[in-house]
């Protein structure tokens, strides 16, 4: 039973990880026959590294490739089927990679899975070369000649 759970753990690492690597590595180029191609790629490497790691059997490699190799058939049948255009009207869809917020608070959780991140993680607004500081944000119109910040 314990093996069993355990070639589980490893097969949901493989779905897991193959779909949310191969989307960071590839970014905006993970799409149609690139991104599947990529998803097989990452299934089959890293189950095979895997199996290099000194303590870890062999089944545990092929565990983490049946998952990316379940990662990237749902992913075929999910862009290459009407299966799902289906799902995604029903609101269903790769969370996964969206956020690791736990729970997750949705913006309009009836029409979108938009998650509404929290201000202390939003990536932050980087200053254009020769700028620096807050320009235009001390005596403006709304501080009434108090510095704002």
């Amino acid at each position: 039973m314990s093996n069993l759970i355990v070639s589980a753990a490893y097969a949901v690492g493989g779905f897991v990880g193959t779909k949310a690597l191969t989307q960071a590595v590839l970014g905006t180029s993970n799409t149609g026959y690139v991104g599947y191609g990529a998803n097989l790629a990452f299934a089959f490497v890293g189950g095979r590294l895997l199996t290099m790691i000194p303590g870890v059997n062999k089944g545990a490699g092929m565990a983490f490739t049946l998952g990316g190799l379940i990662a990237t058939l749902a992913r075929v049948l999910t862009d290459m089927t009407p299966l799902g255009s289906t799902l995604s009207r029903y609101g269903l869809g790769d969370y996964e990679a969206s956020t690791w917020l736990s729970p997750a608070r949705y913006v309009n959780a009836a029409n979108s899975a938009e998650v509404d991140i929290p201000t202390a993680l939003r990536p932050q607004i980087v200053a254009p070369k020769g700028m620096s500081g807050m320009r235009g944000l001390s005596g403006g119109t709304y501080s009434r000649g108090r510095s704002t910040y």
